[in-house]
């Protein structure tokens, strides 16, 4: 009896008997135990492996094929390629050899039925083994296609399943390199060739993946889509005909699987999944969002929000973020004293009692009126810092700071104040505005509670009958802590801003410690004093004592990134909008949040009036958050579209955000980890000066935090909303600066660079070391951003920005310690509330420590 055609490579079942004799002994070391098959392309015995001990399978050259050139250099590059090849779900070749003139090959035995065989017994496969097969086979064509090696001849009778259920693709007879395709010889079965083959187009992966659907077609149906009898009907029915959809035939597939094998037995094949992983993905349970990258498409942002990983952190790790917490947070309190302006100058009164101090200082001037309405805060005097910057380049040049570098500002008036709206300012300033009503006054102190600065309106109108007596230039010396004894008087150099009848200055009489040309000047009007100012040699004849520092260069360079950044999203912004892309609801709530946070810094301004500059200043308010809550939302319409076809898992724990998942795993994972980056980029910011001065250069200014938060639980809320805010919107510029990069350069790696030049451009003023580590903080975002995601980033931000605004301190027993506690409760509470999420539900010590 003949041996029926190869169906099977390799059954546990009978073994028939072919050319070799059961027991014989082939090239001195595989003995025959029966054949498996025949096919066209040779025979396939059962054999055991002597030298190793194992069974092997044989495939055979026909005898009358043994001479044939072509046949012979086929097996060949079968050994050849099939080689290249290693995964669990590719049948493994091993060697090839030669016996009588008939060359052979020895490859993988498996114990079990190929797919054919399978689906004539049973018909059809479903449920979770069909998926558990189709998932194997996607794995191991796209292990073949990995290698750049095309099957060109995958069908039923070419998969083999063994006794585990453990899919094997075998005969890799007619497979060719990718590369070669084109010099390749048409080949395959007609019925599982793609109509591209038949127009002799040649192979493809695509061709693979259209074999793929028609295998999967059948291991859900039990049917062949295509049963012509003749090659030319065959090829006329993959060009016109449709094949029937599975569920058609088998009621019980999932139409997700539908789908999939219906994109991939498309006759065109850009239609099809470009790869099998593609495939695999697409399939129930799979990579959804892979499956649409891998197809060229753009997925939405509730694919995204669902793709990704569902666990967060493991409970080590999450304990050793929690630990760098700590630690960045105890760096950052031990660093604050010996770097931190707040804490090297006496700030020793609360802004409640220097208030006090203000108005009993005004009321022994003459100014003791009742006042409607009073403003104060805390400023510092930059110009002090432009001044040592030009004079010494020593490391110790910030060693000694003025008392009043730190300066209390008070101002009060009889009737409420109409100040001139300014963008990004909603309350009332020292010189917003000007003072010009009858008993306004602004005065100036140190932390200690010393006069640096008076100023007053006078009155309009005096008594010429009352001879005015002499104003009390002693007592306003004392209450700057001087002694008027100790000063000669000089002659005035300033011209005072308010109208005065009698001006006077004066210079010590024993020069300052250090040299420094400091005099007093002062006016009165009807011997009242309207103006008293201890003149330092920083101080800006101008009279501005708050202009920020910085240098021409480098404004310029900022000046020109917010321009490409507004062109850059104006562009991009447009262009999604017009092709119908963004995520708008999304935009919406951002920019929904955005607007309410800056409304909340008006509210939360220092003094409000009831007048109707505070309605204009209301209407700048809404203006302002208008104005930015609709930039946020253009460069997220501009940013969101690419980010989510370039870099979608940046965005899957920022989409579970606004879609209201705030207790995934994920997403307590990403602000853990950007939380303690944060902080510790915090901590390692306060150690900048320390180590600019371990290295011998130039002394850094101190660092000097938003001064808000020392004005109490209102200044606490207003500096942490306004760095929330700020790091919101620097985080969102310097994504959209790396796309615009990134478009420009194509590459990630490329973008990163630039735009790491940038910043350390930006930063070379002040200095190189500033410079370095503003550029290694770049890479470092970037790394966050691309890795872990947005929501990492911006957490990120806020850490360090949290860092920066509030004055930590070990001294609990300063007047602005609890300032201090509330940015370390914050921290604390973000990280730990983040560390239990991040968990997921599981032990926080991890199942194997409570099991012990």
């Amino acid at each position: 009896m003949d041996p029926s055609p190869v169906r099977r490579l390799i059954s546990s079942g009978s073994v028939q008997v072919g050319g070799f004799a059961p027991g014989q002994v082939v090239a001195s070391r595989y003995r025959i135990i029966g054949l498996l098959g025949r096919g066209g392309m040779g025979e396939v015995y059962r054999a055991d492996d002597l030298t190793l001990g194992q069974p092997v399978a044989l495939k055979f050259l026909p005898k009358a094929l043994a001479d044939d050139p072509v046949r012979r250099e086929r097996l060949l590059a079968e050994v050849r390629i099939a080689r290249q090849l290693s995964h669990p779900n590719l049948c493994r070749v091993y060697d090839v050899g030669e016996l009588d003139g008939r060359c052979f090959l020895t490859m993988e035995f498996i114990d079990g039925e190929d797919l054919a065989s399978l689906l004539t017994r049973i018909g059809s496969v479903h449920g979770a083994k069909a998926l558990d097969l189709a998932r194997q086979l996607c794995a191991g064509l796209a292990a073949a296609h990995d290698r750049g090696v095309l099957h060109r001849d995958l069908k039923p009778a070419n998969v083999m399943i063994d006794g585990r259920g453990r899919v094997r693709i075998t005969d890799f007879g007619v497979a060719v390199a990718a590369s070669d395709e084109a010099a390749a010889e048409p080949s395959g079965t007609p019925a599982y060739m793609a109509p591209e083959q038949f127009a002799g187009l040649g192979a493809s992966v695509r061709s693979d993946v259209y074999a793929l659907g028609l295998v999967l077609y059948e291991l859900y149906t039990g049917r062949q889509v295509f049963t012509a009898a003749t090659l030319p009907e065959l090829r006329g029915q993959k060009g016109t005909l449709v094949p029937p959809a599975p569920s058609e035939i088998s009621r019980d597939i999932d139409p997700a699987v539908e789908r999939v094998i219906m994109r991939c037995i498309d006759r065109d094949p850009q239609q099809r999944p470009p790869s099998a992983r593609q495939v695999a993905a697409a399939l129930p349970g799979g990579d959804e969002l892979a499956a649409a990258l891998a197809a060229g498409e753009t997925p939405s942002p509730e694919m995204v929000a669902a793709a990704g990983p569902t666990e967060g952190l493991r409970p080590w790790a999450a304990w050793v973020c929690i630990l760098t917490v700590v630690a960045a947070i105890g760096a950052t309190m031990w660093l604050g004293p010996k770097t931190r302006l707040s804490m090297r100058i006496p700030l020793e009164k609360p802004p409640e009692v220097l208030a006090e101090r203000a108005r009993t200082i005004l009321a022994a001037a003459g100014h003791a009126i009742e006042p409607a309405f009073t403003a104060y805060g805390f400023v510092v005097d930059t110009s002090y810092y432009r001044y040592v910057q030009a004079s010494d380049q020593s490391p110790s040049r910030f060693h000694r700071l003025p008392d009043g570098l730190v300066a209390f500002w008070y101002r009060r008036s009889p009737s409420p104040i109409d100040a001139k709206p300014e963008f990004g300012s909603f309350s009332i300033q020292p010189g917003n505005p000007p003072l010009t009503t009858r008993g306004e006054a602004l005065v100036y102190l140190d932390g200690v509670g010393r006069l640096i600065y008076l100023e007053a309106v006078p009155e309009r109108r005096a008594d010429p009958t009352d001879p005015p007596p002499g104003p009390e230039w002693s007592r306003l010396f004392s209450d700057a802590g001087l002694d008027i004894n100790d000063w000669l008087p000089a002659r005035p150099l300033w011209a005072p801003k308010q109208y005065a009848d009698s001006r006077a200055s004066w210079t010590p009489s024993v020069p300052d410690a250090h040299g420094a040309p400091i005099r007093i000047e002062a006016a009165a009007h009807h011997g009242r004093a309207v103006e008293w100012w201890r003149v330092d040699p920083w101080d800006d004849p101008a009279g501005s004592r708050n202009r920020p520092a910085g240098q021409t260069s480098r404004m310029l360079i900022l000046t020109a990134v917010v321009l490409t950044l507004l062109v850059g999203a104006l562009w991009l912004g447009r262009r999604n909008l017009r092709m119908g892309r963004g995520d708008r609801r999304g935009a919406e709530r951002l920019a929904s949040a955005v607007f309410g946070a800056v409304m909340l810094l008006w509210a939360l301004g220092t003094a409000h009036a009831p007048t109707a500059g505070e309605l204009l200043r209301l209407l700048a308010a809404l203006a302002a958050a208008s104005f930015t809550s609709a930039m946020v939302w253009l460069a997220y319409v501009a940013i969101e579209p690419f980010a989510r076809r370039r870099w979608p898992h940046a965005l899957i724990s920022w989409n579970r955000v606004l879609a209201g998942r705030l207790r995934d795993p994920v997403v307590g994972r990403d602000v853990l980890i950007g939380w303690t980056f944060g902080l510790a980029v915090g901590a390692l910011q306060l150690a900048v000066p320390l180590l600019q001065e371990w290295i011998g250069g130039p002394g850094l200014e101190p660092d000097y935090q938003d001064l808000t938060a020392l004005l109490g639980g209102r200044g606490v809320a207003a500096s942490m909303t306004w760095l929330a805010l700020d790091s919101l919107s620097s985080g969102f510029g310097l994504f959209l600066l790396f796309l615009l990069v990134r478009l420009a350069v194509r590459r990630d790696w490329a973008a990163g660079l630039v735009l790491t030049c940038v910043t350390v451009v930006v930063s070379l003023p002040e200095g190189p070391l500033v410079a370095a580590l503003s550029g290694v903080f770049t890479v470092a975002f970037v790394l966050l951003l691309l890795r872990l995601g947005l929501v990492s980033a911006l957490a990120s931000l806020i850490a360090s920005a949290l860092v920066a605004a509030l004055p930590v301190t070990p001294n609990l027993s300063a007047w602005y310690a609890g300032a201090g506690l509330t940015g370390i409760g914050l921290a604390l509470a973000v990280a730990a509330l983040a560390f239990h999420t991040s968990l997921g539900g599981r032990p926080i010590f991890g199942r194997a420590l409570l099991d012990d």
